[in-house]
């Protein structure tokens, strides 16, 4: 895993073991998480997943407003993207494509009927967040 992703991932995980089952919400809860972390690793792990959820977002609903904006990347955060990018490139397989099914069958057993899509809700807390603070 990307040393970027690290602090995310450990806090999203820490966020289902205190009790935040649903997957949007260990998303947010490991933003806030990272975000209010003393440790700069922490801070900007957090702000690039969460970047990384709400481009994923705005790239599916408009592409040319996405491109807008990455053309406004850093070199440094287009490199972590682009090592985050490889990172993942690896297992798009059909392995994971059953073991995605298979993530997807046992969220929706729980309770989660948006199942894998659940993750990207976390776009939808970022964005009353940032309401709330208007």
């Amino acid at each position: 895993m990307p040393h970027t992703s690290i602090p995310f991932t450990a806090c999203h995980e820490m966020a289902h073991q205190i009790g935040f089952a649903r997957e949007d919400e260990a998303n947010f809860v490991a933003y806030i998480a990272c975000k209010n972390h003393p440790s700069p690793d922490f801070q900007y792990s957090g702000t690039l997943s969460a970047l990384i959820n709400a481009t994923n977002a705005l790239y599916q609903y408009n592409r040319d407003e996405y491109f807008k904006l990455r053309n406004n990347y850093s070199e440094g955060l287009i490199r972590d993207l682009t090592a985050s990018n490889s990172y993942w490139e690896k297992y798009d397989t059909p392995v994971q494509d059953f073991s995605s099914s298979v993530n997807n069958t046992y969220l929706k057993a729980n309770m989660q009927k948006d199942g894998v899509r659940s993750y990207g809700r976390m776009v939808d807390l970022l964005i009353a967040e940032y309401r709330s603070q208007q």
